[in-house]
């Protein structure tokens, strides 16, 4: 029998940020559901910011699963950039216009954090020959 070498500090910790970005980025989504989206007429779209939180937290759990991977991707990137670019483009009646391009920003921001932390789980899971 061979011994799996110990990975390296860099790399446990790299491991480390994007599960914890995947789960951060996950109860981000539901505080949002819970205060700001509550706020805007549109209901209909609540349903997929729960299941994106709620995959999120399975991704976690299961970061090798490629099937929880995509999911959690696509429903991100709907939540994410969908209320990204109604605020930049469409607006909303509590905030001005310099707070709205700044948080459609701040979501392109968290999108491409949740890019990032499927890329360093992948990434890890094709290193360890999965």
């Amino acid at each position: 029998m061979t011994a799996t070498p110990a990975l390296p500090p860099s790399r446990r910790i790299g491991l480390r940020v994007a599960r914890i970005a995947v789960v951060a980025i996950s109860a981000y989504m539901v505080a949002i559901t819970a205060t700001v989206l509550r706020i805007d007429p549109d209901g209909q779209i609540l349903p997929v910011w729960i299941a994106a939180a709620a995959v999120g937290v399975a991704y976690h759990a299961r970061p090798s699963s490629h099937r929880l991977r995509t999911a959690w991707l696509v429903l991100v990137t709907i939540c994410t950039l969908g209320r990204a670019l109604s605020l930049a483009f469409v607006g909303t009646d509590y905030l001005t216009r310099g707070q709205e391009l700044s948080a459609a920003l701040s979501w392109m921001v968290t999108w491409l954090c949740a890019i990032l932390a499927a890329l360093v789980l992948t990434a890890d899971d094709l290193l360890n020959g999965a």
